[in-house]
């Protein structure tokens, strides 16, 4: 995401906590005039404040979910935005199948997986935690953590966007949150 938002007329901070992670980051964002810091949200110095901030599929992995909000937010002023995506709670147990029999939508769940990325099946990234959270557990941890839910996507590609992931959808994979700090 960092590499696409790169070509923008802003100035743009990534961090990312991993240093195996980081390390790929990097090397990804080697061209760019990024700002690369090896730290999570939990670490980032207090007196550093951003007019916006994206998380791309990460809220899904962290445990605890009102914290990562609440130190995303504390760094955040007043009508600054947040918007992160996750893969989508309604839909991605019956696109995974993570969970089996026992998967039931509005009982919080949690286990470490294993995928690869559709279009690189033999590179299998393995014990990620996967938390699954019903919508409202999401939308309930914005508003703990001081954010106006501001809207709401589900992501759903056009066709010949679908095709790429090996199958057309049956259902939409993905959704980001828009939110506005109170």
């Amino acid at each position: 995401m960092s590499k696409a938002l790169a070509s923008q007329p802003f100035l743009l901070t990534a961090i990312e906590p991993s240093p195996g992670m980081y390390k790929v980051a990097r090397d990804v964002l080697s061209e760019e005039e990024v700002v690369l810091i090896n730290c999570s949200s939990f670490d980032l110095p207090l007196d550093e404040l951003f007019d916006v901030a994206f998380s791309h599929l990460v809220a899904h992995v962290v445990e605890d979910l009102d914290h990562l909000l609440a130190s995303i937010g504390a760094h955040l002023p007043a009508g600054a935005h947040l918007v992160f995506s996750i893969p989508h709670p309604c839909f991605y147990n019956a696109y995974k199948n993570f969970f089996g029999p026992e998967y039931n939508y509005m009982t919080p769940m949690t286990k470490l997986v294993s995928f690869s990325v559709t279009n690189d099946p033999n590179n299998v990234i393995s014990d990620v935690p996967y938390h699954h959270r019903p919508i409202s557990n999401y939308v309930n941890a914005i508003v703990n953590a001081g954010f106006a839910l501001d809207g709401f996507h589900e992501i759903y590609p056009p066709k010949d966007t679908q095709v790429k992931y090996g199958r057309l959808w049956d259902n939409p994979r993905y959704c980001a949150f828009v939110c506005k700090k109170l």
